[in-house]
């Protein structure tokens, strides 16, 4: 006949054995706890990098722009009768582009390219018209290049031979050296974009150096 006392005691033994202690218990709850703020930690930093893949970025935009618009000064071409033109906002010049032919694809053409600040939509355009296409009734629409801006501002830089200096000037040609009639096209061309992004101001600055700038005709 078993003893009532031992009973007791092994089926407080059963349940020592089948159970979890409280510090078993607090370190299941610790180690759940570090697990679900790794794992949060990790959807947050997803999350961020899917907004920041997902979202048009001024460094990007800007990149592609200035990309652009050096191959467009690299292969620019001048023509007595198209000098370079420019003001704070926009500038116009000759140069050798792609452009696209429906029987034959695209060819290397000779045009004018003008990149210019729409302030309608904030935008800073790029528009070639082929030499060919000059007669058209209807000149090819500017293609936006990149959005969102505030304002932009072009500069030129030349030599004054009358003060003997380097200077900027916000149009092309300035007074002082339209009358000289040597060189039609600055020696560079520096475009300074502003963007507000979120009650942030921020800006990119890029200096073009222009070959065909340093040579008189």
């Amino acid at each position: 006949m078993p003893i009532p006392g031992r009973i007791i005691m092994n089926n407080m033994e059963m349940q020592k054995k089948s159970g979890f202690t409280f510090i078993e218990m607090m370190l299941v709850t610790a180690m759940v706890g570090v697990i679900a703020i790794a794992l949060y930690g990790m959807i947050s930093n997803g999350l961020k990098v899917w907004e920041v893949v997902n979202q048009e970025t001024p460094q990007l935009n800007s990149t592609v722009l200035f990309e652009k618009m050096t191959m467009d000064l690299e292969n620019g071409v001048f023509f007595k009768d198209i000098a370079f033109i420019g003001d704070e906002n926009s500038c116009s010049f000759s140069c050798i582009s792609r452009t696209a032919k429906a029987e034959n694809g695209f060819f290397n053409g000779v045009g004018k390219v003008r990149y210019f600040y729409d302030n309608s939509n904030k935008s800073f355009k790029r528009q070639y018209v082929d030499y060919n296409q000059f007669s058209a009734l209807k000149q090819p629409d500017g293609r936006i290049l990149i959005g969102n801006i505030s304002k932009i501002l072009l500069n030129y830089y030349f030599f004054d031979e009358q003060k003997k200096v380097f200077l900027w000037s916000n149009v092309w040609p300035p007074e002082s050296y339209e009358s000289e009639n040597k060189k039609s096209w600055p020696l560079a061309l520096r475009a300074n974009i502003v963007f507000e992004i979120e009650e942030r101001i921020l800006q990119k600055v890029k200096t073009f150096n222009i070959p065909i700038g340093a040579i008189e005709f």
